[in-house]
C-alpha cells in the first residue's frame, strides 16, 4: 500500500470528535437558554402553546360539576374491578365484563377524539396529532384484541388430552417419535439434564437425538454414555432452523418433539400430546413454556415472589384464544410437530431468524391445524441477565417481522381467514410497539423543554374519563 494511501485511511482524532461535540452541545446549549421566557426553560412561550381554548363539549361529553358526581365512573370502576376477583373465569363471564369494559373504553375514545386535540398553536396541534395518532393505533388493537380474547378453548383441549392419554397407554394410538435436542452452546451439564429428562418421558416408541451444532467431542461422548443418538454437521448455516433441517433425512420417526437444551419435559409430556395427532390435519401441538428461575426484571426489582414471568399472560390465556381461530404460534420448544406437516413445506423455515414463528405460520397457510394444550408440560430456564434478554427479544422482533416480507412464499393476507389475519395484523403493529412507547416515554419532556401541550383537557376531564378507562384497562387485560 502506498504512503499516500495509508494517510487517506487516518481516522480522526479522539480529541477532535471531542471538541466537536463539545462545541455542538455548546452551541445548542446557548439557543436553548437565549430562548427562555419569564415561563421557564422552553423554545417555545408556554403562555401561546399550553394557553386554554374554547372548546365545544357535546351534552353527553359535558363534565358534572359536583365533586362526588366527577368520581362516580372511577369509583364504580374500582369496585367493579374488585368483584372481579369473585367471579369464576370462563368464555360466557369474559363476554359480559368485555362488553362492559368496550362500553367504558369508547367513551373515553370518543372524548378523546373531540374534546383534546389542542388547536393553540401549529406546534401544539402537530405534536397533539402525533400522540393521538400513536393512540388510536393503540386503541384499535386493545379493542381487536379484547375481542379476540373472549373465547378460550383451555377447557376443550384439556378433557381432549384426558381421552386421548388413555388410548395412548393402552397401546391403541402410539406412533413413533424423534426427540430432538438442538444445542449451540450450552454447557454439558445443562445438555444432560435435558437428555435425561427426555429419555424418562413415558412413552416407549421414541429416540432421543442430539443435534450438536458445534461439533463438541464431549457431546458426543454425552449421548454414548446417556444412549442416545448424536448427530451434527459441518457447519451452520441457517442456525436453528438449519441444524433441525439436517437432522430430518436422518430420522424417520412419525412425529417430531423439539425440547430446547435448557429445557426438561415432564414424564407425560407425550403421553398427554401424541393422542392429538389422531386427526390428519393437525400439523403441531404447543404447550406453555415454564421457568424455574424468575426472569431479570422481576428479580432485579425483588418481586419474583409476587409478579409472574413476563410470558405468563401469553402461555397461560393468550395461546388459548389463539386456538379458538386457528391461529397458534410455535414458540421454538416443547412442541410436538407430524414430520409430514414439516416436508409439506420444505422443513423448517429459513429466510427468518428465527425458525418457530415463521414455520407455524407457513403451516397455517397451507391449512394445517396447529393446536394449543394449556398445560406446563416442562421446565426451562428464563434469560438470567439483561444482554440476554435484549438478544432473545430482538431476535423473536426481527422473526415476527420478517415473515412478512415473505409473501411471496407465505401468503398470510391472501390464505388465511379474516379471523387469523387479525392476530397476525395485532402482530404486525406489535413489531412497532418499540417506536411508539419510546415517543410515548419522550413526550414529557418534549411538552416540557420545547413549550407545547398534546392535550387539552382539564383535569376534572381527565379524571371522569381516563381515569375509569384505566382502571378497566388494567384490571380486564391483567385477569383477562
Amino acid at each position: 500500500m502506498s504512503k499516500s494511501s495509508r494517510s487517506s485511511q487516518v481516522s480522526i482524532a479522539p480529541i477532535t470528535w471531542l471538541i466537536f461535540l463539545g462545541s455542538m452541545i455548546f452551541c445548542l446549549s446557548a439557543l436553548y437558554i437565549s430562548a427562555w421566557t419569564t415561563t421557564g426553560p422552553s423554545f417555545l412561550p408556554l403562555e401561546e402553546n399550553i394557553k386554554p381554548i374554547d372548546r365545544f363539549l357535546p351534552h353527553l361529553l359535558q363534565v358534572p360539576s359536583h365533586g362526588w358526581d366527577l368520581a362516580l365512573p372511577s369509583v364504580a370502576a374500582l369496585i367493579f374491578c374488585s368483584l372481579l376477583r369473585f367471579i369464576p373465569a370462563n368464555n360466557w363471564t369474559r363476554s359480559l365484563v368485555k362488553s362492559i369494559w368496550f362500553v367504558v373504553a369508547v367513551r373515553y375514545f370518543v372524548w378523546r377524539t373531540i374534546a383534546t386535540i389542542n388547536f393553540a398553536s401549529i406546534p401544539s396541534l402537530a405534536f397533539s396529532l402525533l400522540l393521538y395518532g400513536i393512540e388510536a393505533i393503540g386503541f384499535f388493537v386493545l379493542i381487536l384484541v379484547a375481542i379476540q380474547s373472549v373465547w378460550s378453548t383451555d377447557r376443550q383441549r384439556i378433557k381432549q388430552a384426558d381421552r386421548y392419554e388413555q388410548q395412548v397407554r393402552s397401546g391403541e394410538y402410539l406412533p413413533s417419535v424423534d426427540v430432538f435436542v438442538p444445542t449451540y452452546n450450552e454447557p454439558e451439564f445443562i445438555v444432560r439434564r435435558t437428555v435425561m429428562g427426555c429419555q424418562a418421558m413415558d412413552y416407549p416408541n421414541k429416540t432421543v437425538y442430539i443435534l450438536d451444532d458445534t461439533r463438541r467431542s464431549h457431546i458426543r461422548e454425552l449421548a454414548e454414555q446417556l444412549g442416545c443418538k448424536y448427530i451434527c454437521r459441518s457447519d451452520n448455516k441457517h442456525a436453528k432452523a438449519g441444524n433441525l433441517n439436517h437432522a430430518l433425512p436422518l430420522t424417520s420417526g412419525d412425529l417430531i418433539t423439539i425440547m430446547d437444551a435448557d429445557f426438561v419435559p415432564f414424564r407425560s409430556f407425550l403421553t398427554r400430546t401424541v393422542g392429538f395427532f389422531q386427526q390428519e390435519n393437525v400439523a403441531m401441538i404447543q404447550t406453555p413454556q415454564d421457568f424455574y428461575n424468575p426472569d431479570h426484571h422481576v428479580r432485579n426489582l425483588g418481586v419474583d415472589h409476587i409478579l409472574p414471568n413476563d410470558l405468563a399472560t401469553f402461555f397461560s390465556f393468550g395461546q388459548t384464544t389463539r386456538d379458538t381461530f386457528n391461529s397458534v404460534m410455535c414458540c421454538g420448544t416443547s412442541y410436538v410437530v407430524r414430520r409430514k406437516a414439516l416436508e409439506d413445506i420444505g422443513g423448517y423455515y429459513t429466510r427468518c431468524v428465527a425458525e418457530d414463528s415463521p414455520t407455524s405460520t407457513f403451516m397455517l397457510t397451507r391449512g394445517w391445524k396447529l393446536l394449543y394444550l394449556p398445560e406446563k408440560l416442562s421446565m426451562g430456564e428464563s434469560t438470567r441477565n439483561y444482554s440476554d434478554f435484549l438478544k432473545q427479544r430482538l431476535r423473536w422482533l426481527q422473526g415476527n417481522l420478517q415473515i412478512f416480507y415473505c409473501a411471496d412464499e407465505v401468503p398470510i393476507w391472501k390464505s388465511m381467514s379474516l379471523a387469523q389475519k387479525s392476530f397476525w395484523l395485532v402482530q404486525l403493529i406489535g413489531c412497532f410497539n418499540p417506536l411508539f412507547r419510546a415517543i410515548m416515554l419522550l413526550s414529557p419532556l418534549i411538552s416540557i423543554y420545547v413549550g407545547i401541550s398534546p392535550h387539552a383537557a382539564t383535569v376534572d376531564e381527565s379524571l371522569y374519563y381516563f381515569l375509569p378507562f384505566m382502571i378497566f384497562r388494567c384490571a380486564v387485560l391483567a385477569g383477562q
